[in-house]
């Protein structure tokens, strides 16, 4: 059994909270998804560091051991397993979610998500004000006796003889009713502006003076010399802050004040500042004396070219073009001057505030003794207020001016219900993977793939592993012919879109069949046939059966043939004639996956019932050592206890319809099958599950009825569309794979789970700080726009959309999922004898509509 060591959780721990807060950075500030699917970019990355530069070189030194294969992916299963928590997978949900309830421009009246959504959902889980929801449901209340009371009104003027009587009566009552209505409107605004003040100053960013970063935090707007003045008016101010209260006490408080304002004086000088800022003003104004010359010159080169001979024109396009470089440089000079300056600035402002505070105790030095002790002590704490302002504060040092007491009550319910979740996930996966992994020997190619960067290899000793300085991998001829075309094809489309020699053609590596099957008999296929190339799905398609490649690619294809003979037979023109969403729409190809999904989910549980209720029937478990017994009955309780809990939660504390967060649940669990058995299998790098418990309501109930309105299950979908909804790394496969890392190196259980639980922890705390913080600096309208403005306006959206106007369920959605569910039941009972049948894979990841994208490189990887 190889040992996990201290120091691999250690650096896995810091390592997990680099890349969570560096993949928030890079989401909202440069666009860059750093982590958008199962292979996650960062740990990837660290691994190959770890075994190919930093292991050797630490065998040359011999001062600190080299990194043993368990703890090399142990840190890359830490890092994994938790990469996508601050993008998809958690934070870039939550975090939007949480702040879009109270927004002012989406909840408004128009949209009346008053009347539709905030009645429904739990204030406890979003920035509100409390008591918001229970003025809610008795203004929806009041609304319902309002038309109540016109209908009886109507029914009343709609009699032959209406009685006077009781008309008079029913309008006195209706009057009353409209005017208790207003009156609940008007303080439900009022509460509600309480509300959308706090997510304003989310939305919007702090005032300026404010730091939204913690001062002990060394940030991009920072420099050496800023950074360490900060933390001198820190220690000065601390220290004049402590002298000034206790000034009232002394003897002599006229010159103990006068010695806290001697204390801020050497942070109060901004003649460093002014002289630099200075300096970067002269630098600033010789830049633009260059580029105004630089701008004259390409003017006048313009106009000599139009009337120049052809060998003169070539000769000055060399030259504008060097022209225009050089202006591009000083324009970058410029900018980053402006940026300096604006620092530069800032500190003399804060040089400003500390001399202005040590002036207004000296001020009350000279006033004290003609003052009341009541006055004195007031002008004194306005004073000591005013030291927030120039960093001499704990709180602002080390927590920012940030207003965590909005946050503070929604993360923690979202924590309760978030951790219950993953703990579910977690034990689910030890539950299944016996099954799986030895009986019926599922090779997760996704796991494969770190062991073999590693060095991993099952044939050979841990000594005969560990005297390899560099892993086979690497000194693979093939390994490296693979690697050339890849990067010599990636690398000519970098050289061509850098445009470094203009001219050149990219290779088209999404190639869309629009232009060639615009007019053909193929047209049904439009708009969303292509041909895409992935090299990372290519080489996955190496690592797994043929039998299953096939099937990925073989059931796309099905699919565009099914899609050709419906457009023959007249129920549509090309693709889009059959819509579907995530949200509540299915079309044919999705209902086939989600009932072909429902049947295979259902027969793993099966399989796996012994595993699932091994807690209460420990006498199942039979061929199991005595550790794996204890982690499996473990697992069971924490499953089944999680599993009832977390149903209570959602029933009970967010206000989910009992039924229908049993319901939920499953269908959850269900689709969570699906997706770790596509990547356990067949190595599928990134998906969404266009099937919901939603879709399933809609298609086979409808939503129009009272048993299934969406005021019963508005919070589940809410709760699914943080962690389910865009799952592109969804963390169950990554538990998988680290699993299977795990069990392959013989670590320790208890140790290997605890690293686990200590890197989604890290990930989620640290990602959701950095989120926080980015949010109020720039404000989260500047946040990346899916993520904090389209995602979370769009769930509300549709919430109040169904609330509105409920839509009806198919008997074409009826008849698919049914046409699904059978293919998938023939096929799991068929394959038994016939052998030659396609693997059931494909079929369930036709509820992937990544798929599209990712069929043809599986295919190209099955002929190769």
């Amino acid at each position: 059994m190889k040992n996990i060591t201290i120091r691999s959780i250690l650096i896995g721990t810091v390592f997990t909270a680099l890349f969570a807060a560096l993949t928030v950075v890079l989401d909202n500030r440069h666009y860059m998804l750093s982590a958008p699917n199962q292979v996650p970019l960062f740990p990837f990355m660290l691994l190959i560091a770890l075994a190919v530069l930093v292991n050797p070189l630490l065998r040359f030194c011999r001062f600190i051991k080299p990194l043993a294969l368990s703890e090399l992916l142990l840190i890359f299963a830490m890092c994994s397993v938790a990469a996508g928590i601050a993008t998809f997978g958690l934070t870039a949900q939550l975090v939007p979610v949480i702040g879009a309830l109270f927004n002012r421009h989406w909840n408004t009246d128009q949209t009346e998500w008053t009347r539709y959504v905030e009645p429904y959902l739990n204030e406890n889980f979003f920035i509100s004000e409390p008591g918001g929801q229970a003025l809610a449901r008795q203004y929806v209340a009041k609304l319902a006796v309002v038309t109540h009371n016109r209908e009886l009104l109507a029914d009343e003027n709609a009699k032959n003889a209406p009685d006077a009587g009781v008309l008079k009566q029913l309008q006195e009552q209706l009057a009353q009713a409209e005017q208790d209505a207003d009156a609940l409107r008007l303080s439900l605004q009022e509460h509600r502006e309480k509300a959308f003040a706090k997510v304003d100053l989310y939305r919007r960013g702090l005032p300026k003076g404010k730091r939204a970063y913690p001062g002990v935090l060394y940030t991009t707007k920072d420099d050496p010399a800023s950074y360490f003045r900060r933390l001198a008016r820190l220690k000065h101010g601390l220290q004049a802050a402590k002298l000034a209260k206790q000034a009232p006490s002394t003897q002599n408080p006229p010159e103990a004040l006068r010695q806290a304002a001697a204390e801020l004086d050497p942070v109060a000088d901004n003649s460093a500042p002014q002289q630099q800022l200075a300096t970067l003003v002269a630098i600033d104004q010789e830049l633009a004396k260059a580029m105004h010359l630089i701008d004259t010159e390409l003017v006048e080169l313009n106009q000599r070219k139009r009337v120049a001979a052809m060998d003169e024109v070539r000769r000055m396009e060399a030259e504008i073009d060097k022209l225009r470089k050089q202006r591009t440089g000083k324009d970058k000079e410029r900018l980053a001057n402006s940026h300096e300056q604006e620092r530069q600035r800032q500190e003399v402002t804060l040089c400003d505030l500390v001399a202005g505070s040590a002036a207004e105790l000296r001020g009350l030095a000279e006033r004290w003794p003609t003052q009341t002790a009541e006055l004195n002590g007031e002008q004194l704490d306005g004073i000591l207020a005013g030291f927030n302002d120039f960093d001499a504060s704990l709180h602002r040092y080390f927590l920012g001016d940030l207003p965590w007491h909005h946050w503070l009550r929604p993360l923690c319910w979202w924590g309760v219900i978030i951790a219950l979740s993953y703990m579910i996930l977690l034990s689910f996966n030890v539950l299944i993977f016996r099954q799986w992994a030895y009986h019926e020997k599922l090779i997760f190619p996704l796991a494969e793939l770190p062991e073999f960067i590693a060095g991993y290899d099952s044939q050979l000793s841990d000594a005969e592993q560990q005297r390899s300085i560099v892993p086979p991998l690497f000194k693979s001829g093939l390994f490296w012919a693979g690697f050339a075309i890849a990067a010599g094809v990636m690398g000519w489309n970098l050289l061509c879109r850098t445009e470094w020699l203009p001219g050149l053609t990219p290779l088209d590596l999404n190639k869309s069949w629009t232009p060639y099957i615009r007019n053909s008999m193929f047209k049904g296929l439009l708009y969303g046939a292509r041909s895409s190339i992935f090299f990372t799905v290519i080489g996955i398609a190496f690592l797994i059966p043929q039998k299953v490649s096939f099937s990925l690619w073989f059931f796309h294809v099905f699919y565009m043939a099914l899609l050709l003979l419906l457009v023959a037979f007249g129920f549509g023109q090309n693709e889009n004639s059959f819509p579907a969403e995530w949200w509540y729409t299915l079309n044919f190809r999705f209902a086939i996956g989600g009932g072909a999904l429902l049947v295979f989910a259902s027969l793993v549980l099966w399989k796996c019932r012994r595993m699932l209720l091994c807690a209460l029937q420990p006498e199942k478990l039979e061929n199991v050592s005595d550790e794996e017994r204890r982690e499996l009955r473990i697992s069971s309780a924490l499953f089944l206890g999680g599993s009832v809990l977390l149903v209570l939660l959602l029933w009970q504390v967010m206000g989910v319809h009992l039924f229908y967060a049993i319901f939920g649940y499953v269908v959850i669990i269900v689709i969570t099958i699906g997706l770790i058995r596509a990547v356990a299998e067949g190595g599928i790098m990134g998906f969404q599950a266009w099937v919901s418990p939603f879709h399933l309501i809609r298609h086979i109930f409808g939503f129009n009825h009272s048993y299934t309105a969406p005021p019963l299950f508005a919070p589940l979908m809410v709760y699914y569309s943080v962690l389910f909804l865009d799952i592109k790394t969804f963390i169950a496969p990554a538990m998988a794979n680290a699993l299977k890392i795990r069990d392959d190196l013989k670590m320790p259980r208890i140790r290997y789970h605890v690293a686990i639980v200590i890197a989604i922890a890290i990930a989620a705390i640290t990602s959701i700080a950095v989120a926080l913080m980015m949010s109020y600096d720039s404000g989260a309208d500047a946040m990346h726009n899916w993520f904090f403005t389209a995602f979370p306006k769009g769930l509300f959206t549709r919430i109040g959309d169904i609330s509105k106007v409920p839509p009806t369920a198919t008997w074409s959605g009826r008849l698919w999922l049914l046409f699904g569910a059978l293919l998938m039941a023939a096929l799991l009972y068929f394959r038994q004898t016939r052998f030659w049948l396609p693997h059931p894979i494909g079929l369930i990841m036709l509820v992937n509509p990544l798929m599209r994208t990712y069929w043809f490189s599986f295919l190209l990887g099955w002929l190769a």
